[in-house]
């Protein structure tokens, strides 16, 4: 399982996930890539030349057509250095629409929502922690806790623990969703 896992993963590692662009009845998949191009200078205030030169192999919708929102927008990219310039300006200008966020296989997503509460509460303890890929790093100077969702076990577990954090993590059956 964890091959498959992991070929998800490299397979995404080039794709970000754009959400939030409305949708035309009949957008084909190059008008697809024009509103993100569009939205890359409009909303990420990227200029027309960097988005131009952007290496765009395919933006295509992904999901049902029909919903009460704009399907998602997968963006797949040639070179992994034009994704990260989108999503490092995503992340200075932290637009609420459209989004900007990478491509994560299920098992990635689910493990960072069950460690999305030992975020919060870190950062309530005025801490620096974040989720890189799908692990939780809580930082206290040099010094790191690392946490893991285990599927198998349904749990957080400690991978290094070095100081008192404070994360107190809920039973397995009471890990929020």
């Amino acid at each position: 399982m964890d091959q498959i896992n992991y070929l998800q993963d490299h397979n995404r590692r080039n794709n970000i996930i754009v959400g939030g662009i409305p949708e035309d009845n009949a957008e084909t998949w190059e008008t697809t890539e024009d509103k993100v191009k569009h939205s890359l200078a409009a909303d990420l205030h990227l200029e027309q030349q960097l988005v131009d030169g952007l290496s765009i192999d395919r933006a295509q919708r992904v999901g049902r057509r029909g919903g009460n929102y704009p399907r998602l927008i997968k963006v797949n990219f040639i070179s992994s250095k034009d994704k990260q310039t989108v999503l490092k300006k995503a992340r200075e200008i932290k637009p609420d629409k459209p989004y900007f966020r990478e491509d994560f296989s299920p098992a990635v997503l689910e493990s960072r929502s069950k460690l999305k509460p030992g975020l919060l509460a870190a950062r309530g303890n005025n801490q620096q922690a974040f989720l890189a890929h799908d692990r939780l790093v809580v930082q206290l100077g040099d010094r790191k806790n690392v946490y893991m969702y285990d599927a198998n076990d349904k749990v957080v577990k400690s991978v290094s623990h070095n100081f008192d954090d404070n994360i107190r993590w809920a039973p397995a059956e009471e890990v929020p969703r």
